[in-house]
């Protein structure tokens, strides 16, 4: 606009007022665009400059799983964060004590330190969710309470038992989890560890048994059987509720922990609880994994035949992984006390019973008989050379 133009225009003063103000109007604008530019850069700048992702495990969960109380979400970033905040579009938001067990609802919105890792579950009270719903967590990563950048993650239904992380560059949803003790060095907190460090990890944890749970003991003849604890829904004092479940070992846990007792086709198993003061004596539920196709969810699990906490191992060899649910019944509140244990066993065709203990038949040449034998003593379920042996 040359200079008569202006002129002209100043002379014009309400068109010239206007002209003023929208002039003023775009500066602002553009100011502010520019600004919000800035710091949207800046903030995706922050986001992939320091690695921003989410650690999510598992990557398919169903309620079923007894490992975890949901899915596993954790913040990774190496750059100064001291807090994050977790929301949810629908379900729960739980922090989880591990060694203590007890599980906190935090419902769709909490702040936690950088550290503290936090687990989705799909329950709120509201039933679960249709498979059209769209489940939605948002992570953002805070800095003295200013927002640096912001993740989220899409879980999808399949409306009959799995909740699936869906696939995004943001999220590390492979067969990986950190350590979930909370590290001590920002360094560390990004490290992953795969799923079998995992395992060891969780058995780690399960080696102390709690000194106010009852004792459990399995026994086959003069042989005892190592066993791991699964989840445990107990409390020693009846008139206090059961809370939260303390959560331990699943199939796949199990079978990686435990070390296989040899016993005899057909040996006879038995199983002990202590009582428990001012409940039902402990009744005993032996169910068997398929070792095969063990799952975390325990989908290969079936009832075993057994009465009064006793069982027959299996006739045919072979390795065979079951658990007991030990129930005290009877409290102050109607509930039920539980406490799950797994063992293993390896029937050994070479391994049989002689006086109701287990004996290689390598040995059997070399047995001394007790003295006390009579002429009318039957050495029981020992086969000698294709013929069983009375003396």
């Amino acid at each position: 606009m040359n200079k008569d133009a202006w002129d002209g225009l100043k002379n014009r003063k309400p068109v010239f007022s206007l002209v003023l103000i929208i002039l003023a109007l775009m500066g602002t604008a553009f100011l502010a665009v520019n600004h919000y530019v800035k710091n949207v850069g800046a903030k995706n700048d922050f986001a992939d400059k320091y690695e921003f992702k989410l650690l999510v495990y598992p990557e398919k969960y169903a309620l079923t799983m007894s490992s975890s109380p949901g899915i596993r979400i954790t913040a990774q970033c190496y750059g100064s964060v001291d807090k994050v905040r977790y929301s949810t579009t629908f379900g729960s938001l739980l922090t989880w004590d591990i060694p203590s067990g007890k599980i906190s609802d935090r419902g769709k919105d909490v702040e936690l330190p950088y550290e503290m890792p936090v687990y989705w579950t799909p329950i709120d009270g509201n039933g679960l969710p249709q498979t059209t719903d769209k489940i939605t967590v948002k992570v953002s990563i805070l800095n003295k309470n200013d927002k640096l950048a912001e993740k989220q993650g899409d879980i999808y239904y399949d409306g009959s038992m799995y909740f699936t992380v869906q696939k995004s560059p943001d999220i590390k949803t492979q067969e990986t989890a950190e350590n979930l003790s909370p590290p001590t060095d920002r360094a560390e907190a990004g490290d992953t560890v795969d799923h079998q460090q995992f395992i060891d990890w969780m058995i780690a944890q399960l080696k102390d048994y709690p000194a106010i749970y009852p004792a459990f003991v399995i026994t086959c003849g003069t042989t005892k059987l190592s066993w791991i604890r699964g989840d445990a829904n107990f409390v020693p004092d009846q008139n206090v509720l059961i809370g939260n479940t303390n959560f331990g070992a699943d199939a796949e846990v199990a079978d990686q922990a435990l070390e296989a007792a040899e016993v005899a086709p057909g040996a006879v198993i038995n199983l002990s609880a202590d009582e428990v003061s001012g409940l039902q004596a402990p009744q005993f539920k032996i169910s068997e994994m398929d070792i095969i196709n063990i799952t975390a969810s325990d989908e290969g699990m079936r009832d075993y035949p057994s009465q009064n906490g006793q069982l027959t191992a299996p006739g045919k060899p072979g390795t065979y992984l079951f658990s007991c649910l030990v129930s005290w019944p009877g409290d102050a509140h109607g509930d039920t006390d539980t406490i799950t244990y797994w063992f293993k066993v390896q029937v050994k065709s070479n391994v049989s019973l002689l006086n109701n203990q287990q004996i290689q038949l390598s040995n059997l040449i070399s047995y001394k008989l007790p003295d006390t034998a009579g002429p009318d003593c039957l050495i029981q379920g020992v086969q000698i050379y294709g013929y069983r042996k009375r003396i």
